[in-house]
Order: C-alpha cells, then structure tokens, then sequence
C-alpha cells in the first residue's frame, strides 16, 4: 500500500529525530524491501530519511551483506 510505505518514512524520520544511535528495521522479505525502496526512491524519502541518518540496506546476495554489515559497524 502506497499510503503506508509514506507513512512507514515519515514515522521513521520522527523515530530518528527522538531515538540517538543506530536503529534496526526488520521487514518480512526482499519483496516488500524492494517494493519500501521504490516507493521511498519516487517520493524522495529516502532523501529525507538520510538527511537524519545514514541508511544501510541489506543485499539478497551474501557477499554485498557482508560489506554492508562491515560499513554499518
């Protein structure tokens, strides 16, 4: 749902505001994952969510997840 995934970057952006340190966001699979980052990339929310915090995502390919885990620590 459109209206959610905005709302999912709007209450994440007041969440990074109020919460100091990293944060860990689970969600239930790469196809939701992939359908979040598409939406946030068209409405500019992930421009938005960075100037809060830097954002680490997740590859589904092992190798790409272990630079970015080492990146994040």
């Amino acid at each position: 749902n459109l209206d959610f995934m905005v709302s999912l970057a709007h209450t994440f952006a007041k969440i990074f505001k109020l919460i100091r340190g990293g944060i860990l966001v689970f969600v239930p699979s790469y196809t939701v994952l992939n359908k979040i980052k598409k939406v946030w990339r068209a409405n500019k929310l992930f421009k938005m969510l960075q100037a809060e915090r830097e954002i680490f995502i997740e590859e589904q390919n092992v190798v790409k997840s272990k630079g970015m885990l080492e990146d994040y620590l």
